[in-house]
């Protein structure tokens, strides 16, 4: 309907609702105008999510940043698929499988995986318990009577003091194989990632330290990826993506946190927590690291998952009916409220802010949105017998911040325009004070007693007729965080010849400071950079 492939440039958007619109009759072809609308309104709401669409599931999900850009497949189809690895029973047997035993194989020329991994005993049979010459057991050797207490599989966490000593031995192993040969380090590392998986749960507060010292995951989702990596790194996932969501800033923390609680849910948990996040979490994890849903409360997520009871959902769609009906019945009393001015009085303000002949109906047509905010400005008097020139005067104020939210999305021809009527207000304003400039920056009022030429007013009247018809008035102010934004090296130097300041006054205006330059300084910088339009940064005279 607008002629243009779907985009994230609101702008494009809006200026091809613009060409279109002018190439229509509005009053021959109603129901074209009203396609046309709402082909641009859905253009304007998709647009935040053009290119993204791929996107926020690995947003979500994300486990960390040293992830490879195709982690290949979920956790869940990593620990199924053949190769496998399994938790170990009671005793030494290793429960890996594999196609052969060739995928299990490496250089045993060191003594790694010989025997201390089935067996920590056979290290010390073999004569090999001293290799570190310690006069004690071998890192290897004790790490495996650490992670197997009692020559049997466990379960229970590491208590603090094992803890260090696990830690202590990997760090030994760390250290040989970097300071060993590359045969060396492959059988530390071959050794290691089995003895990992073989004892898991017990080896998780190890997996981090190992799998980043022999970069484990850099091999995930490749075609030579061993069997004991592909259990370790979906795990090594889930956990870095447990600390993440733990994290208050995360997305899906809310939801993560109310799943952790113990008990079921209460009737205003589903006020509270949003059961889109709750089905999002749940569907990512059981997806991609099952393992993790063993740190929410199972009574809880069974809560979640069980239907809302039919005399809940007939009590919100009641409320949501009597909601629907005093809005409806409000709306009607204010078409009717006899304080409401005359037809012709409103279309006269109107005409006062976008020029002779405008209608509020014409206005309708251009900008719906834009029309209930002038509409909205106008019944906001504070006294029910202001004249219409003081809410005409109001209607002129807010149409001068919208001017200034539009220079977000605005084309650059556009943000050029609305400098140019911005600088003959502060060139009228500059007479009345500082104050007076300062309250017309940050509120586009003019003070008490400034009044405009004809040839300033009609030029403002039209540029915002103009915006209006773009659909750029009625765009949405989005907080952005302060900056400061550098000024080409030609913009400082014109400024001073403008206004014969020092850098040092300049500065202080640049840098908000309320003075008694503002005004100059202003309508200085402005003049400067429209001097130069074409060199000029867009995003320079956005911030203006």
């Amino acid at each position: 309907m607008l002629g243009i492939d779907p985009t994230a440039d609101k702008a494009a958007i809006r200026s091809a609702y613009a060409v279109r619109l002018k190439a229509m009759d509005v009053d021959l072809d109603i129901r074209g105008f009203a396609d046309l609308r709402s082909a641009r309104d859905a253009a304007l709401r998709e647009a935040a999510y053009v290119g993204q669409e791929d996107r926020v599931d690995d947003l979500l999900f994300d486990a960390g940043p040293d992830l490879p850009e195709d982690p290949g497949p979920s956790g869940k189809d990593r620990a199924t698929d053949k190769p496998v690895v399994s938790f170990a029973p009671a005793g030494w047997e290793n429960t890996f499988t594999a196609e052969s035993d060739e995928e299990l194989s490496w250089d045993n020329e060191f003594g790694y995986g010989t025997g201390a991994f089935a067996n920590p005993h056979s290290r010390i049979d073999a004569g090999d318990d001293q290799a570190w010459g310690n006069g004690g057991d071998a890192a290897d050797v004790q790490l495996a009577r650490l992670l197997y207490p009692g020559g049997a599989h466990s379960e229970e966490a590491f208590s603090e003091e094992e803890c260090t000593q696990a830690e202590t031995c990997l760090d030994t192993l760390i250290a040989d194989a970097r300071g060993g040969d590359l045969g060396r380090e492959q059988a530390i590392d071959g050794w290691l990632a089995e003895l990992l998986a073989e004892s898991w749960p017990r080896s998780a507060p190890l997996l981090e330290q190992a799998a980043e010292a022999f970069d484990w995951l850099a091999q995930s989702g490749e075609i030579g990826e061993r069997p004991a990596l592909q259990f370790l790194n979906p795990r090594l996932r889930g956990m870095r993506f447990v600390a993440k969501v733990g994290q208050s800033g995360h997305p899906l923390h809310k939801a993560w946190t109310e799943l952790m609680r113990p008990g079921k849910r209460s009737f205003f948990d589903r006020f509270r927590i949003k059961r889109d996040e709750v089905e999002t979490l749940l569907g990512g994890i059981r997806t991609r690291y099952p393992e993790v849903e063993s740190h929410l409360d199972a009574e809880r997520v069974a809560s979640w998952e069980k239907p809302a009871p039919s005399w809940i959902v007939w009590v919100i769609q009641r409320v949501f009916i009597f909601i629907v009906v005093i809005q409806a019945l409000a709306l009607c009393g204010r078409a009717l409220d006899d304080n409401d001015l005359p037809p012709e009085d409103v279309d006269r303000i109107v005409a006062e802010a976008f020029g002779p002949g405008r209608t509020m109906a014409e206005l309708q047509a251009a900008d719906p949105k834009l029309a209930d905010i002038v509409y909205a400005t106008i019944e906001a008097a504070d006294d029910p017998e202001e004249p219409v020139d003081g809410a005409g005067q109001r209607v002129a104020a807010r149409l001068r911040g919208l001017a200034g939210i539009a220079m977000q999305d605005a084309p650059r021809h556009d943000v050029l325009a609305i400098l140019a009527v911005r600088r003959d207000l502060f060139e009228a304003t500059g007479g009345a004070g500082t104050e007076a400039c300062s309250e017309l920056l940050k509120l586009g009022r003019l003070p008490s007693g400034v009044t405009l030429t004809e040839e300033v007013r009609a030029g403002e009247r039209a540029l915002a007729w103009r915006l209006a018809q773009a659909g750029l008035l009625s765009g949405k102010w989005e907080a952005s965080e302060t900056r400061t934004m550098p000024l080409p090296p030609w913009v400082g130097p014109g400024v001073a010849e403008r206004t014969g300041l020092s850098a040092e006054r300049i500065n202080a205006v640049l840098r908000g400071e309320k003075t008694a330059d503002l005004c100059a300084v202003r309508i200085a910088l402005i003049d400067t950079l429209l001097s130069r339009p074409d060199d000029a940064p867009i995003e320079l005279l956005r911030f203006m």
